[in-house]
């Protein structure tokens, strides 16, 4: 039940920054073309460079939502297959009956 969410999460994440991977690639050698061609127009040079920035930020961005929905799952599979019993009482199993960030000393740590 760990292996599935990670599987269903990593592949849409490995595709889409695959494609935008691909993508920064054919903007980035249209982009050395036009810095190398002596006849290039400096607009479409600026062009090229704005959409190879662009694609390359929104790689940055699509990179770090799909890292986190991927964590998300992984910590709710988590929560939801290791203390199924716990998880009702605080946070990731610590003890409702307690106050927040009180130490106890039974147990392993305290709760936030």
């Amino acid at each position: 039940s760990t292996i599935l969410p990670w599987l269903a999460t990593t592949a849409p994440m490995a595709l889409a920054l695959g494609a935008l991977l691909f993508a920064a690639d054919v903007a980035w050698r249209a982009l050395q073309v036009g810095l190398v061609d002596p006849h290039a127009s400096p607009v479409a040079v600026a062009l090229a460079l704005l959409a190879f920035v662009g694609i390359w930020l929104s790689g940055l961005v699509a990179g770090g939502l799909l890292a986190a929905v991927r964590t998300a799952a992984g910590v709710v599979e988590e929560t939801r297959t290791a203390h199924p019993v716990a998880a009702r009482d605080g946070t990731f199993g610590a003890g409702a009956h307690r106050r927040p960030g009180d130490w106890s000393v039974g147990d392993e740590g305290g709760s936030l």
